[in-house]
This record gives C-alpha cells, structure tokens and sequence, in this order.
C-alpha cells in the first residue's frame, strides 16, 4: 500500500555537551527528544524512522599523527507494523494479520563504534591509514521485516540494522607533507 500523507510534522529537542580534558583528549555526549508523524486520512501516524530518544556519548583521543575515537549510540526502536502469520485451520488458508500501521515498536537499538587513524609523512606526499568498525558488539538490532510465500504459505522475515562491519582503508596524497 502506498503511503501519501497530506501533511508531516516532527518536533524536537537536542541538548549537546563537550569537554576537553587537555591537548590529546576530549569527550562529548548528545540527547535528543523527538516525534515525527504523517497526517493521512484525517489520521496521525508515526513516520517509520521516529525515535522520540536518542543519545550517544564519544570519546577521542589524539596526539601527532595517530588518533583513536569511540562512540556509544543508542535510540528508541523504530515504529513498525505488527505482522503476524496466522497458521491454515480447517479450510480457511494460512493468511498474514496485519495490525494498525507504525502501532508497536522494534526493539531500541545500540551500537559501539571504534576508528583508528593514522598518517604517514612520505617524500612525494603522506599516507593515512584507517581502521572502522561498527556495530562491534555485533548486536542485532533488528528493524525490518520481508514478507514472503513459501508454496501456499506466507512468512515473515525480520532483519536487522547493520551488522558488524569492519573497513579498513589507505589514502595517499601526492605533492603534499605536514
């Protein structure tokens, strides 16, 4: 079904704090109050992606060429529609139950984030080297589902929000040197 809403609305509030504790080190933290609906058929409806909490603490440290940051992210699950496989009784099929749109919510999601960088000073330029990981508690967060028939049978899938990912990368500059 598509979704086209007359009017949206979102609202919210974020409070924000930073603090160095000298040259090489610094931490900060956000929280962030928020609601955001659809307005479709004379009805209020939350838009899939509302998270009315969210907050997410960093730390960095950093000294010449070489620095390590950390961040902790969490936030509200996301609305979703309850979908439920209801099983063949008697003559009746099996058919999907579809509950009141965006009326339950995924499970809040969180995440542990980690970069390492560092630079190299060349003769013709410099070379930085990184290393990302995100999501490296590998914890599932789920916030989706498929919806499928196997033969006569219809199922639901849920997934989930960035799995563990792990990026590691390189760039060289030529003609420059710090």
């Amino acid at each position: 079904m598509l979704v086209v809403p007359a009017d949206a609305d979102a609202a919210g509030l974020e409070l924000s704090a930073q603090r160095s504790f000298g040259p090489s080190l610094s931490a900060w933290g956000t929280y962030s109050l928020s609601h955001v609906t659809d307005d479709s058929s004379g009805r209020e409806w939350l838009r899939s992606w509302d998270q009315p909490h969210s907050a997410n603490l960093g730390i960095a440290w950093s000294r010449a060429r070489t620095s390590v940051s950390a961040l902790l992210g969490w936030h509200s699950g996301w609305p979703k529609t309850p979908v439920t496989v209801v099983p063949a009784s008697g003559a009746t099929p099996a058919y999907l139950l579809v509950g009141p749109r965006n009326s339950s919510r995924w499970r809040d999601y969180f995440s542990t984030d980690l970069r390492l960088s560092t630079s190299v000073p060349l003769s013709f330029g410099e070379l930085s080297l990184w290393l990302d990981g995100t999501n490296l508690t590998g914890r599932a967060n789920p916030c989706c589902i498929e919806l499928y028939s196997m033969s006569t049978v219809p199922a639901v899938d849920n997934h989930v929000w960035l799995p563990r990912v792990v990026n590691v990368g390189f760039t060289v500059t030529v003609g420059r040197s710090n």
